[in-house]
């Protein structure tokens, strides 16, 4: 066989192709086409039964949809009766024709759900919601939960500089041989003290009743009483030869400041 004739653009080719018709998709033997048919008599008996043999439940729905979607007809007496009024298909009733022109439509149950469970529900979650939102509103922004991290931030490093400063107060009158403190709390409490003065306290509280001191307004005080007294400053570390070198070295009285 020469090459021409392996060639499909040759003119041998096509013409001995158009003689044998090989296109695909054709029926050439009876057993194809009647295996053919047979599979179509199949596929249609499979749609019948499916039909059929459908379940229940599809078959009611499908009725009730076919029944609503049918309009009446004259056969109906109650359709009758409003004809013979004067009634007109399409039109409203009543006498100027205001009222309703569709009968009023058929909500028909199909669960088993008890009457008004939904309509329960859909208020339990409306509460919810609400409560939600409610809650989410009275919700600490961003803004306030970060104030009051830098608020403890900051009551927790004046706690730090009072006892510093309680321990400077503390050596400083010690070495002018102060015996006790301006104010008890000038000076560090052990146990044995703090057991003491809470039982004082309480004799106090019961004769008069003073306002608590804050951790900063207890640093404010003693940090005022140092650098008045001795011209010390617990940022700086330092204590300065008096008054006009405290007030030219120290930046101020405060951590900021420094």
């Amino acid at each position: 066989m020469s090459d021409e004739e392996f060639d499909y653009m040759s003119d041998a080719f096509l013409v001995e192709s158009a003689e044998k018709d090989i296109r695909p998709g054709l029926i050439h033997s009876r057993s194809v086409k009647r295996n053919v048919e047979l599979s179509k008599k199949r596929e249609k008996a499979n749609q019948v039964n499916k039909d059929k043999y459908k379940p229940t439940k599809i078959i009611e729905k499908e009725k009730l949809q076919d029944g609503l979607q049918t309009p009446l007809s004259s056969e109906n007496k109650g359709f009758a009766m409003l004809q013979k009024m004067g009634f007109k298909p399409g039109s409203g009733l009543g006498k100027t024709g205001e009222g309703r022109s569709e009968p009023i439509p058929v909500d028909i149950k199909t669960d088993r759900v008890g009457l008004g469970v939904k309509a329960h529900i859909a208020e339990i979650r409306a509460a919810r919601a609400k409560k939600f939102r409610k809650a989410k509103e009275s919700a600490p922004s961003f803004e306030d939960y970060r104030a009051r991290i830098i608020e403890e931030a900051n009551e927790r490093q004046a706690g730090i500089d009072l006892y510093k400063s309680q321990r400077v107060c503390c050596s400083l009158d010690t070495k002018e041989n102060v015996i006790s403190p301006l104010e008890e709390w000038f000076w560090p409490i052990d146990k044995s003290q703090k057991e003491t003065s809470e039982d004082e306290e309480e004799n106090e509280s019961e004769i008069e009743e003073e306002i608590p001191l804050t951790v900063q307004d207890k640093l404010e005080m003693i940090t005022v009483y140092l650098r008045r007294t001795y011209f010390y400053c617990i940022w700086c570390g330092t204590r300065y030869d008096d008054e006009k070198d405290l007030q030219n070295e120290c930046p101020g009285p405060t951590r900021n400041d420094h």
